[in-house]
């Protein structure tokens, strides 16, 4: 059986689309930075996924309080679709799979969401928030929003997780219950990850917070999405 990628989407920090993002590349263009504040007392470099490159997000009930990585979930997948000049109906969603693949998840609405538990009580917990706090939120909505009803996973895992669900996909796409699989990755940032992976040695703090921490070391955390 013959694969092929028919299609791809991108949310990132230097906006979203695959041509307009390429096009800003080739052009040199770079992202910028910004810093991020912890309530711990540091600031941590980041890169943001700008508000313009949101203005695509589709208006739908699913996404109104929905948190940043749902968003970019939906707007890069169901770029990854027009690119490839398809459109779901009720048939060919039938025949469809969803593939979720995320390694830190919706942190922002988790914090969020026990942060009232533990300033007000277990009658504090939002309704709201609560379906924004599990891995498969971003794959929930995507789903709802293309109408696919089968086979929709969430893969979690380390930096590895992305191609895993590209070889999810290769072994779905042998069933003869489905013609195609939308494959879909993102992440959004928040100043407890910042500190999280800081404690672990792998990010970098502005200004360098230990006499041997230096400013070039360690990673940027970026936020985003992508899909094929």
């Amino acid at each position: 059986m013959s694969l092929h990628i028919a299609g791809m989407g991108w949310v990132t920090p230097l906006g979203s689309g695959v041509e307009e993002v390429w096009q800003r590349l080739l052009n040199g263009e770079t992202a910028t930075a910004e810093l991020l504040s912890s309530p711990l007392g540091r600031d941590y470099p980041v890169f943001r996924v700008p508000a313009s490159a949101l203005a695509n997000a589709p208006l739908h009930p699913r996404l109104r309080r929905s948190s940043a990585i749902s968003r970019f979930a939906a707007i890069a997948g169901l770029e990854a679709l027009a690119n490839a000049n398809l459109k779901l109906d009720a048939e060919t969603a039938k025949r469809t799979a969803l593939i979720f693949a995320v390694s830190n998840g919706g942190v922002i609405y988790t914090k969020r969401f026990y942060h009232d538990i533990v300033e007000s009580g277990a009658q504090a917990a939002s309704p709201l928030l609560f379906p924004e706090t599990v891995f498969n939120a971003p794959a929930s909505h995507l789903a709802a929003i293309l109408g696919i009803t089968g086979a929709t996973y969430t893969l979690v895992g380390d930096g590895a997780v992305g191609t895993l669900a590209l070889k999810m996909a290769e072994d779905l796409l042998m069933s003869d219950n489905l013609d195609r699989c939308l494959v879909v990755a993102a992440e959004e940032a928040d100043w407890l990850l910042c500190d999280a992976y800081r404690k672990w040695r792998l990010l970098r703090s502005f200004p360098p917070i230990e006499p041997f921490e230096q400013p070039a070391r360690g990673t940027i955390l970026s936020e985003g999405a992508a899909a094929i």
